[in-house]
């Protein structure tokens, strides 16, 4: 299956390229569309950070670096190959049905106009067949559109720091891992190229789907990160190895296998590619409403007093699912004045994506769909411009690593979430997931899914509450919890189909003879551990061992018959001692009243790689003693009297040898445990004095801790003075400037806009946008050609000087151009004062 298809035929759109850029990504765009060859097929869609009232250029900007064709886009508009469309100002622009929407914003706002949102609506309508491109700017936008794309199957790109203008908007979406490439404009649209020639990107020349190699690289990201993605769906497991063969320029499985093999960080690239980590706050609002509104009262009406709430999110990727649940329940508490403890278990396979949930900090982009009332009553804004979850919705949501698929699961649930996990599972592991919700569910439970998935796989555990927002009630009855899934298919052994019958039926005929032998001839036994702690029971056990009374207990030297202690005890510590097998003599023993024999057999266990250790006991050769003809009775050689006694006496010297044997060993026992008891005192003894050391080093460092919270506490106050007196200035600047009634212009020394007044803006063709960009790039209405060479030589040489020129108008201006000093009389910059002398020159 292909990533993208680039040949564009009438019936066939064309593949969608969105670029988003922000302040300095006009550069950064005219590098790019210059590097692009005009017949790519594709088509482009150009947005930035515009506010509603700012007369635009930029269409015919870009029409003069390249000869596709440039038009400013419509609503209901088709994008057109080889065509690059750009996003009016004052417009949001969303993709849909394969036509343009256009939405209106609020013009005092210019962030209303979210290069995610375009990002986000190309990606769901175009899937594999979308690329993203996010260029120099400053914020978060644009970061969640990329993982979007992403996850779709597409491709995602970003300027690198090095030739970006500002870098934080690309960085952002960097380090969140939304990004393919990073690489310079110039490049990226090399790249863009090639990817239209790859065969892979056309459909042309793929070789067919290979399982075995599937089955290969699935087997190596096992190996390697411990992940099993075999019982992921084929499609899904397809769609991103083929992604990454795309990007990667090879065009065979072998190949990049091959490459899987050698490189570990493309193992790690593709396992993260297979975790998907698509969500966001509040996802399908209408979902939550029907969670507050219905599911939580039918919860709290199971509760006693002091009882608490207990939700599961498998698969909660970076927390926005958590931390929604968590505030519906606060609200609905609140508003109730109910109290209840609540536990939110949120759980997901990606380490990153847990330590992103658990700091619980978001964009402004990533809250911009929260309303005003939650975004205040439950985030912080924090210095950086992000929103932090508050404490208290935080300290309901516990988060950890787990694999859902392998892993026990939680218990004694009352609600569990699984939106958009299903999608990616085959129906196997799907049917295990169902039995595993149904086993940690209370009987009263419910269970959330997905908009696209269903409970076909699941429909004996659960039946259906509200079919439109997924919610599932949990059916009663028992079931055993389902068996893990893990089961690597075997890369070399794996045949296509099942085996023959006359195998199978071999393969049964075997199992049956050597259960038969196991049960007619073998020896009963069991398996211990280290701890003598019985594993398992081989076999019919009963004659050598029975449960103790009192509490229930594994221990083998509790459960043995007392007949057969010393031996096995004397057995096992042999075997530990010599690590290899142990038997001893026959050993008499009573069973309901009968005389009996056995041999006791202790064989170590060795797995490889394994630091437990285990044993084997075996009790062969059980029989009871043998019963004779009667023989005459032995006679005594001196007095030939019979010697009926003297039986007796051997059996009292074996009874007493063998109760030596048992003293010696419980005194070696007892020497033993004495020893370990004064090791222990003494390492008990050092560890206090440790500890004793070590509080007087927290008594001292608690100590060194108060004096710098006291530096830092005079420290703030100096800065909350002086942050005081800085807004004092700013605030009188401001004032200053709004009330002088000339235009002034403020550069810096890289003659870069500082400050202007609002007379300025029609002369100079000011924006309130335009702070920070360089004077270049300005157009001003004078008919000055050669002022920047005026700015520079005042700043170099720190003398005023006073020009005249006149505007598009005919109006005569008089510039007065002063050097701008800092407080230590430096040159930094540059003031200029624009003076209307238009009537002066009339009069005169």
């Amino acid at each position: 299956m292909a990533i993208v298809r680039i040949i564009v035929s009438a019936s066939e759109p064309p593949l969608i390229v969105v670029i988003g850029a922000s302040a300095g990504g006009l550069k950064a765009i005219y590098e790019l569309i210059e590097n692009l060859p005009t017949d790519t097929g594709y088509s482009f869609l150009v947005m930035q950070h515009l506010k509603a009232d700012h007369k635009t250029m930029l269409a015919p900007l870009l029409q003069s670096r390249t000869a596709m064709p440039v038009v400013e886009m419509a609503d209901n508009a088709t994008p057109q190959p080889n065509h690059i469309h750009v996003v009016p100002p004052g417009r949001t622009a969303l993709f849909e049905n394969g036509h343009m929407v256009l939405h209106a914003f609020d013009s005092q706002n210019a962030h209303q106009a979210r290069i995610d949102d375009l990002l986000i609506s190309v990606a769901e309508s175009q899937g594999p067949s979308a690329v993203g491109v996010l260029l120099s700017g400053s914020g978060s936008d644009g970061t969640e559109g990329l993982k979007h794309i992403k996850s779709a199957g597409g491709i995602t790109f970003a300027q690198d720091s090095e030739s970006a203008e500002f870098a934080q908007m690309p960085a952002h979406a960097i380090n969140a891992g939304s990004v393919d490439m990073v690489l310079a404009p110039a490049a990226i649209a090399q790249k863009l190229a090639a990817l239209r020639d790859h065969p892979l990107a056309q459909d042309l020349g793929a070789e067919p789907t290979d399982k075995r190699s599937i089955q290969a690289m699935l087997k190596l990201l096992w190996q390697h990160s411990g992940f099993d993605f075999s019982h992921y769906k084929q499609s899904t497991i397809q769609r991103r190895i083929r992604r990454r063969m795309l990007l990667k320029h090879t065009q065979k499985d072998a190949q990049y296998l091959e490459l899987l093999r050698n490189d570990a960080n493309e193992r790690a690239t593709l396992a993260q590619d297979f975790l998907i980590n698509v969500t966001a706050l509040f996802r399908d609002p209408e979902v939550f409403d029907e969670i507050k509104r219905e599911v939580l009262p039918h919860l709290l009406e199971h509760k006693e007093k002091g009882e608490g709430l207990r939700v599961w999110v498998p698969g909660c990727s970076t927390g926005e699912e958590a931390y929604s649940l968590a505030i519906i329940i606060a609200e609905y508490l609140d508003e109730n004045d109910l109290e209840v403890p609540v536990q939110i278990f949120a759980t997901d396979l990606d380490s990153a994506a847990i330590a992103t949930a658990r700091a619980g900090v978001y964009t402004a982009q990533q809250v911009a769909l929260l309303t005003r009332s939650r975004l205040h009553r439950y985030f912080v804004n924090t210095a950086q411009g992000h929103y932090q979850v508050k404490k208290k919705i935080r300290g309901y949501c516990i988060f950890s690593e787990q694999d859902v698929t392998q892993d026990p699961p939680f218990a004694r649930l009352d609600l569990i979430s699984c939106r958009n996990l299903l999608i990616y599972l085959d129906g196997s592991l799907q049917s295990r997931l169902f039995g595993l919700f149904h086993f940690a569910l209370y009987p009263w439970g419910r269970l959330v899914l997905g908009k696209s998935e269903s409970i076909s796989n699941g429909d004996s555990y659960f039946s259906v509450v509200d079919q439109k927002q997924k919610i599932y009630a949990k059916k009663a009855g028992r079931h055993a919890l389902p068996r893990p899934l893990r089961q690597m298919p075997s890369v070399h052994n794996a045949r296509a189909g099942s085996p023959p019958e006359t195998m199978k039926r071999e393969q049964s005929i075997q199992k049956q003879a050597e259960q038969i032998i196991l049960d007619e001839f073998s020896p009963p036994g069991v398996i211990v551990d280290a701890e003598l702690t019985i594993c398992r029971f081989i076999g019919q056990t009963g004659p050598f061992i029975e449960p103790a009374p009192g509490s229930v207990s594994l221990k083998l030297l509790k459960m043995a018959q007392r007949d057969l202690l010393v031996d096995l005890r004397n057995a096992l510590a042999r075997a530990k001692e010599t690590q290899d097998r142990v038997d001893t003599p026959e050993v008499r023993f009573n069973l309901k009243e009968e005389r009996k024999t056995t041999r006791i057999v202790v064989q170590p266990l060795s797995q490889e790689g394994a630091e437990d250790s285990y044993y084997l006991v075996l009790f062969a050769d059980t029989h009871p003693e043998p019963s004779l003809a009667p023989e005459p009775a032995p006679v005594d050689d001196e007095n030939g009297e019979p010697a009926a006694g003297n039986q007796r006496i051997k059996e009292l010297e074996s009874e007493l040898y063998r109760a030596r044997r048992e003293l010696k060993s419980v005194i070696n026992d007892h020497v033993a445990t004495n020893e370990e008891l004064q090791n222990a005192s003494e390492q008990i003894q050092s560890a206090n004095e440790e500890l004793q050391s070590t509080n007087e080093e927290l008594e001292s460092a608690q100590e060194e801790l108060q004096s710098t919270n006291e530096e830092l506490a005079t420290l703030n106050d100096e800065l909350e003075a002086r942050n005081s007196d800085l807004a004092l200035v700013n605030a009188d600047l401001r004032n200053l400037l709004s009330s002088v009634q000339l235009p002034v212009l403020m550069l810096n020394r890289d003659l870069e806009v500082r400050q202007f007044t609002s007379l300025a803006k029609p002369l100079l063709n000011l924006i309130d946008t335009d702070v920070g960009r360089p004077f270049s790039d300005l157009s001003p209405n004078l008919n000055l050609p050669d002022l920047r060479t005026i700015i520079c030589t005042v700043i170099d040489q720190g003398e005023s000087q006073t020009i005249e020129a006149s505007d598009n108008d005919s109006n005569l201006y008089s510039i007065s151009i002063r050097p701008y000093k800092d407080l230590d009389d430096k040159v930094t910059g540059v003031v200029l004062v624009f003076f209307d002398i238009t009537f002066i020159k009339n009069d005169a």
